[in-house]
């Protein structure tokens, strides 16, 4: 009888099929579906997602000039730039831009302009009329012509002018920060062409009537007065040095006192000043217009005041300044702050000659020419005592406009 012998099995090979435990195949999927779900990427969070807080410290860092474009963005980011809290925090991290505001005199009415590019970084190359932006006037109407304005704060009052050929005794207010109007207690008299000036939390006025009128206006009681002035309607105000001048008369209100009193005239040598002055770092600083009888020359100088001691003194260094800006009329400068520096606007007129086609002739166009010069100022000890030194840090030409267009004021913001 024949037996079949069966092959022998290896023993680890039957240890190892029994040991080996089955495969887990849907074990596997489920570590590669949590695998892949812990590897996917996250969805990017939204900038206005984020708290208004945050959002709005951040919008106070940029330049004020990418402002229109970021308003495009969405609806929150344009409420947030039309905000009132967004300047204080711009001032609270000193990123404060000084921004520049003209005036378009027409023959009906005037237009008002704010230039939409800050006046620090124009990266050198110069701009013209298309760099402005229209201010909506208050009303459906046109913005009154011959009106008079003067800068409060981030405000600006426009008080008077004619309106439909009418003299107009209203006062309209223009907020910088939202470029919103509001209405004013009106004057008690109808005035075209007036003087103007702000000085001790109090507004006077001056002409712009036919009979000599002159009144006060007090920000705090929201009222107006009348103000006592010698002079006749053609006096011109202006403010320099924290004082109210006549030019006509050569006077100085003295507003602690209520009384007009002489200015300075020192022999031959004449001491007159323009209407441009500010704080900088507790320190003011204006502009003194020096004019010398006998020789009908004029200079100019940038001076502070020395509280202590109480005088004038000018600020060393300026030297390429007077030479090089050109400055023959100190009425035309504006002086600003901007974040612990000075900053001077100034313009001079020059002519543009533009060829006609097809003629030999040329067309001269009468422009100005607005230029900017930033200041850094230091304090210095010497054998006189404390000075003050200037530096030039930025001089350039800033903006071409036709000779309609005035200054209205510089604010920093």
């Amino acid at each position: 009888m024949l037996y079949s012998r069966r092959p022998k099995r290896n023993l680890t090979t039957v240890v190892a099929k029994v040991e080996q435990p089955p495969p887990q195949k849907k074990k596997k999927k489920k570590r590669e579906r949590r695998r892949n779900a812990t590897t996917s990427p996250l969805p990017h969070p939204s900038f206005s997602s984020l708290p208004d807080e945050i959002i709005l410290n951040c919008l106070a860092r940029i330049s004020k000039s990418h402002y229109r474009s970021l308003s495009l963005v969405c609806k929150s980011i344009r409420s947030l730039l039309s905000s009132p809290e967004l300047y204080p925090a711009r001032s609270h991290v000193q990123k404060t831009e000084p921004c520049l505001y003209l005036c378009q005199h027409l023959p009906t009415h005037d237009r008002w302009y704010v230039l939409n590019q800050t006046l620090i970084t124009n990266g050198g190359s110069i701009m013209d009329e298309s760099n402005l932006s229209p201010i909506t006037p208050p009303t459906s109407c046109s913005a009154p012509s011959m009106s008079t304005t003067v800068t409060v704060g981030f405000e600006i009052y426009q008080m008077g002018g004619t309106i439909n050929d009418e003299p107009s005794s209203s006062v309209r207010v223009l907020d910088c920060r939202t470029h919103t109007w509001r209405d004013a207690p009106s004057m008690t008299v109808a005035r075209t062409s007036a003087e103007s000036a702000f000085i001790d939390g109090e507004i006077y006025v001056i002409g712009g009537t036919e009979e000599p009128s002159s009144e006060v206006f007090d920000l705090k009681t929201q009222t107006w007065k009348p103000f006592s002035c010698p002079f006749d309607v053609s006096a011109k105000l202006s403010l320099a040095r924290g004082k109210l001048y006549v030019k006509n008369g050569h006077y100085v209100y003295n507003t602690k006192q209520g009384r007009w009193e002489p200015s300075l005239e020192v022999g031959n040598l004449r001491l007159e000043t323009s209407a441009a002055w500010c704080i900088v770092g507790n320190v003011k600083i204006s502009v003194y217009f020096v004019k010398f009888l006998w020789t009908k020359a004029t200079r100019y100088t940038f001076r502070w005041y020395d509280s202590d001691r109480r005088i004038w003194l000018e600020v060393a260094g300026l030297e390429d300044l007077y030479f090089k800006g050109g400055i023959c009329n100190p009425s035309i400068i504006r002086l600003a702050n901007h974040s612990g520096k000075l900053i001077v606007i100034w313009y001079k007129p020059r002519n543009l000659k533009i060829p006609v086609a097809g003629k030999k002739r040329e067309y001269v166009c009468k422009t100005k020419m607005f230029w900017c010069a930033v200041i850094r100022l230091d304090k210095r000890f010497g054998s006189s005592g404390l000075q003050i030194w200037g530096e030039v840090e930025h001089l350039d030409a800033l903006l071409t406009v036709p000779n309609s267009y005035q200054f209205l004021s510089c604010i920093t913001l």
